[in-house]
């Protein structure tokens, strides 16, 4: 007898679309949790008992980034800080080295074009190195840019300076040699921190009023600016002059929101495991904790989920 291969083919997707047609909807999951306690302490285990055996179970523990509210995705309003380091020695003036913003800056890098913009000084918000404090630097502690987000616009540009005023040093006593390294701005959102600009990034350009001696600013290298005091007396008085040094930066953008896709939970069980009875979880940050577990029936055919929320508070 010969085989007709394209019956036997026939007859074979007919079993198959016979078979899926008999396939039914899943039953929906039977499922419950249920914690052992409600409050814990940063570094405790959490232990959280299941009832029922789901296809699949999934966990959101409602930390940043495993939210099941924020499963669709997270729209993230940051702060953005500044820090950075600062040396003073071998002099007395006070409040040299100054910290300025500006959103009107034209990019004129010159004395003229700096002294047409407007800025802003937010020098208070930082730790400065006091005059003669020698060659120890001084971290200045996180400035918040909160002020400078006040806009309509999606994402904010603003121009950075680090400037230096040396008065008459006749008068005012003998100026610094200062210096400021590792100008940093991270972005901060619950517990992400990210640094999205460091010191060399900024691409900073040096220059000073016309009357100050050469060659007493300095960018030493891709981390630290240089700014210090004139001493010639002869063939020109610099040493009784009031003088100006600047370091500006390139534009630096600012979104006033980061899209930080959705939060992911984490898989507890799949549709091949073995029954899993419970979970334990540790968090490493206090807080308030919305925690949910998400069981699903499965087939090829369609699913069927359910979702069980338990509250759960972290304490020190």
């Amino acid at each position: 007898m010969k085989f007709n291969p394209i019956l036997i083919i026939g007859i074979c997707l007919i079993i198959c679309i016979s078979s899926c047609e008999r396939i039914e909807d899943p039953d929906s999951p039977v499922f419950e949790v249920l914690a052992e306690k409600e409050i814990y302490r940063v570094g405790d285990s959490v232990r959280f008992v299941f009832e029922g055996n789901p296809d699949i179970i999934a966990f959101y523990s409602g930390e940043l980034g495993n939210s099941y509210e924020y499963k669709d995705g997270r729209i993230a309003e940051p702060d953005y800080l500044i820090n950075f380091e600062t040396q003073s020695q071998n002099g007395a003036q006070t409040d040299q080295m100054r910290v300025l913003v500006s959103d009107d800056f034209t990019g004129d890098y010159s004395i003229e074009g700096v002294r047409g913009a407007t800025w802003s000084d937010i020098t208070s918000k930082f730790l400065m190195a006091p005059p003669n404090n020698g060659t120890a630097y001084v971290p200045s502690g996180f400035g918040n840019l909160e002020e400078f987000l006040n806009t309509d616009k999606d994402t904010i540009e603003l121009y950075f300076a680090v400037k230096q005023v040396v008065k008459n040093q006749n008068i005012n006593g003998l100026g610094n040699l200062n210096r400021l390294r590792y100008f940093t701005i991270s972005s901060v959102y619950e517990t992400l921190n990210k640094t999205l600009y460091e010191h060399a990034n900024f691409g900073w350009t040096l220059f000073s009023t016309p009357n100050k001696q050469p060659d007493r600013a300095s960018l030493e290298n891709s981390y630290t600016i240089m700014m210090r005091n004139s001493w010639w007396t002869s063939p020109e008085d610099y040493y009784s002059r009031e003088t100006e040094d600047w370091a500006v930066s390139i534009p630096v953008k600012l979104p006033k929101t980061l899209d930080l896709g959705p939060d992911r939970s984490i898989s507890i069980k799949g549709v091949t495991d073995i029954s899993v009875k419970g979970y334990t979880y540790i968090y490493t940050t206090p807080g308030e904790y919305n925690v949910v577990f998400k069981a699903t029936n499965a087939n090829i055919k369609s699913q069927k989920e359910i979702t069980k929320e338990i509250k759960i508070i972290v304490t020190n």
